[in-house]
């Protein structure tokens, strides 16, 4: 029996017993007509309920049936006796009262109810969002199940018109769909009502048709239950956060806890329920049974390793030709290759999107599509359900915004992430490095990676990886120290520093003691003098010097106590930038945020604070010509002279015509051996030469293919426009600039430059599998020693030790990964029913 029947026909016993308390003082003021219709009204109902029961109740109700039957004789027998005042002796309107309550009971506890469940999904293609929960709801003899397919409106922009959809036909066989119009809402007033679709007519791509807006469903049910069409890494979109809908919902399913945090503020906390998505189910329930593969794919597969290839809409908008690029890069990868076979699935809408908004683009993607087919490359995918595809394939591959990637996360198959520009992937970058004869020895600014560079031919080499450290991280190191034959790198980003035996081509970590691993930058700059290395602190608690003998560790805390009373900030770090100096035993340290030089003696370990300038906007690097030390600012601000011996200072900021740095300031000042300074801009439009003497000031023109602060591509996006500027020689700076990774070579007493473009010497492939970000747990990235082919031939090496670790990585964003998030979304459901059911009756004074 239907819930709201079964609530009717309580109401009606509720009536009853009020009728009959009602009775009560009817006979004993001797209104005894009256007296006569209550009872005759009494029966009547007693009636209704019986002939209900019988024609509703799909059980045996013969016992309940059979209390009605001598309630309605009591009422009778209290209808021809109600004058009678010997018979009203003996109560029985208490008898027809305890017998009200008696079938009340019987009907609460009894008689067995009816959820109806409807579903309402609008794409067919999305229907493992509901499927595992319907298929708990269908089992459930509990319910009546609905799954009825709704139309929806699909927007062409260009032109713009709206067309009409309806899937209906093409849901599974095993999934019996009702057309639309054949349900009325408002007569059958459904339980539980799920969608998918929580937009509305807030999106301008699809619209479910306005009859199912979520406004208009919640005013026929007593649940509307919201499930996500799609799954995520961890994290979700501010916009998916806050649509007005939400204020018509009654549940909201979210995969974990950690997704529900996104929407704190914006939608109740008790509306959320964090069981898991539907279409983790789906896919584990297809990769546990024998699936049923069609047939033309199975000549295809035969005993292959299957890859998915996942080509969407946003890469198209993105990167436009350079994805067709990296489609035929793909396609040529997999060529010749005996063990494995590439399901291709395009987005459905690729062939529409290109011909509407990039017809330039739609006839090459044509003809690649074309050419795969003919080829028989492998196997284009163009069927609804994603899911079987998912099951079958042995790994991913595509681009890293489509939320497939976490259905094969959940699975623990291998993700491989491409990447559309070649000029990133083979970006180089370094903060530091040591020339060692005609090479120049760094740690790249991208990758785990320790390299050498010839600097006549500026070939890179990948000497090795360093232990303990993320594969890919930005400024993992900063300074280079050679002492003897051993390397030491300053740990920028790094859990700790590392030494480098030129020798035998090994590693050495050193462990040293902080505060907060979650810095922007720990040190940057090193100083050696004697057996010491002082490390700069940037964002550390202290000057730290290190015993190259023993291998011990000092800290000079009180350094940074000094200069945080004096900071503009001084509890957001930032104490120090690059700027350190050695004179002797003596090391001068200018602040970043504050005005202020540390004057170190290594000797006495004494404190000296010079006040320099008369900005306190701190300073960012400096040099010294021998008679003055010379500063450019943290951030906009004069070029500073300074005479430590007589504290004499003077500031320069009358600037060449025509300079423009975006108030960023210079990124380093070399000191050349002539009679000038050269400053380097961090994101200004020229170099700057500054004369010693007079402090004049005027553009340093170099004979360079581009302008200063231009980038070859959109790939190269350093903040700066230089990685590192380093003089080498009395006449001779290198320069790494950010335009296109190219060494420049400038002799600056000839001023000439020479420009080499950096060439990457791959002598081995390394698949790093970590996580990439709050919404990639787990996968491997296409770069500078990874691609298509290495992942391909790496396969056969990804053991269950990567599956297991993905898996985990998976489960603390994902919950009920074991596929029984429908059964317990269903659970959970009908548990609200309940308690909401419990709560109807208690208000209508049942318990």
């Amino acid at each position: 029996m239907r819930k709201k029947m079964k609530s009717t026909l309580l109401n009606v016993v509720y009536s009853l017993q009020q009728a009959t308390s009602n009775l009560e003082t009817l006979v004993h003021a001797g209104r005894y007509t009256d007296s006569l219709e209550v009872l005759k009204a009494c029966q009547e109902g007693a009636i209704s309920i019986g002939t209900t029961i019988e024609q509703q109740a799909n059980q045996d109700t013969g016992y309940i049936i059979k209390k009605l039957e001598n309630y309605c004789e009591s009422v009778y027998q209290v209808y021809i006796n109600v004058e009678n005042a010997d018979y009203l002796a003996s109560n029985p309107l208490k008898n027809l009262a305890d017998q009200l309550h008696d079938i009340e009971i019987c009907i609460e506890s009894e008689i067995h109810v009816k959820y109806e469940v409807v579903f309402l999904p609008y794409k067919a293609s999305m229907w493992d969002s509901m499927e595992s929960v319907w298929k708990a709801a269908n089992e459930d003899p509990n319910c009546n199940c609905y799954v009825i397919p709704v139309p929806y409106f699909e927007f062409i922009q260009n032109p713009k018109t709206q067309l009409l959809r309806y899937e209906g036909a093409e849901f599974p066989s095993y999934v019996p769909t009702m057309p639309f119009n054949n349900y009325d809402f408002k007569q059958q007033m459904p339980d539980v009502i799920y969608i998918h679709n929580p937009y509305d007519q807030y999106n301008n791509v699809t619209s479910v048709h306005p009859s199912f807006y979520a406004s208009i469903l919640k005013e026929y049910t007593n649940l509307l239950v919201y499930i996500p069409y799609f799954v995520t890494g961890g994290s979700i979109s501010k916009s998916l956060t806050s649509l007005p809908t939400y204020q018509f919902m009654d549940v909201i399913v979210t995969q974990s806890e950690s997704v529900s945090s996104f929407y704190k503020g914006n939608v109740a906390s008790e509306k959320l329920v964090a069981l898991g998505s539907p279409k983790v189910d789906k896919v584990q329930v297809l990769s546990k049974e024998n699936r049923v593969i069609p047939i033309e794919w199975e000549s295809i597969i035969q005993d292959k390793k299957i890859i998915f290839y996942n080509t969407s809409l946003s890469s198209l908008y993105e990167y436009k030709e350079k994805c067709l690029e990296k489609m035929r890069d793909v396609f040529t990868c997999f060529k010749g290759r005996e063990n494995e076979v590439l399901l291709w699935r395009p987005h459905p809408l690729v062939k529409a999107t290109l011909k509407s908004t990039f017809p330039q683009l739609y006839q090459e993607y044509c003809e690649i599509e074309e050419e795969f087919i003919f080829s028989q490359m492998g196997i284009l995918d163009a069927s609804p359900d994603i899911s079987l595809s998912v099951a079958i394939s042995d790994a991913y591959i595509g681009e890293e915004g489509s939320s497939v990637i976490h259905l094969f996360g959940a699975t623990g198959k291998p993700i491989f992430l491409l990447h559309f520009g070649d000029e990133d992937i083979n970006r180089l970058g370094f903060a530091d490095a040591h020339l060692e004869g005609e090479e120049l020895w760094f740690t790249h600014a991208h990758y785990n990676a320790l390299c050498k560079m010839n600097i006549h031919t500026a070939q890179v080499e990948i000497m090795n990886s360093i232990p303990n450290e993320l594969p890919i991280k930005d400024l993992l190191y900063h300074d280079i120290a050679k002492v003897d034959h051993k390397l030491y790198f300053v740990p920028s980003r790094a859990e700790e520093m590392a030494i480098y035996d030129m020798e035998n081509n090994k590693f050495e970590k050193v462990a040293y003691e902080n505060e907060n691993d979650n810095v922007f930058s720990k040190f940057t700059r090193a100083v050696r003098l004697n057996n010491f290395l002082y490390f700069l602190p940037v964002n550390h608690f202290a000057l730290v010097r290190y015993n190259v003998t023993d291998g011990t560790f000092k800290y000079y805390s009180e350094i940074v106590k000094k200069i945080k009373k004096y900071s503009l900030n001084n509890n957001q770090g930032l104490y120090f930038m690059n700027a350190i100096v050695q004179e002797g035993d003596l090391l001068f340290l200018a602040a970043a945020q504050t005005n202020i030089i540390i004057e170190f003696n290594t000797v006495t370990e004494t404190i000296i604070l010079h006040k320099v300038g008369t900005k306190e906007t701190g300073f960012y690097r400096m040099e010294n010509d021998g008679e003055y030390y010379w500063l450019i600012s943290n951030e906009d601000g004069p070029i500073v002279k300074w005479n430590r011996k007589t504290n004499q200072t003077f500031e320069y900021d009358k600037y060449p015509k025509g300079f423009l740095s975006e108030g960023k300031g210079f990124f380093s000042i070399i000191n050349c051996a002539t009679d000038y300074m050269l400053l380097f801009p961090k994101k200004g439009n020229m170099i700057v030469e500054i004369n010693k003497e007079s402090g004049i000031m005027q553009e340093y023109i170099l004979d360079l293919p581009y302008k200063e602060g231009e980038r070859k591509s959109e790939q190269h996006n350093w903040p700066n426009n230089y990685y590192f500027v380093k003089r080498i020689n009395e006449n001779q700076i290198v320069a790494l600039t950010a335009y296109d990774s190219s060494l420049l070579f400038i002799n600056t007493e000839t001023r000439q430059v020479v420009m080499k473009e950096s060439k990457f010497i791959k002598n081995e492939s390394r698949l790093y599998y970590q996580e990439w970000g709050s919404n990639l747990p787990y996968a491997c990235r296409e770069g500078l020693l990874s691609n298509v082919e290495d992942f391909l031939d790496g396969l056969d090496k990804y053991n269950i030790e990567h599956s297991v670790a993905q898996k985990r990585a998976y489960q603390k964003v994902i919950n009920n990964m074991d596929g029984t998030s429908g059964l317990k979304i269903h659970q959970h459901i009908t548990n609200q029913l309940k308690i909401t059911n419990q709560l109807e009756c208690a208000e209508k004074g049942q318990y």
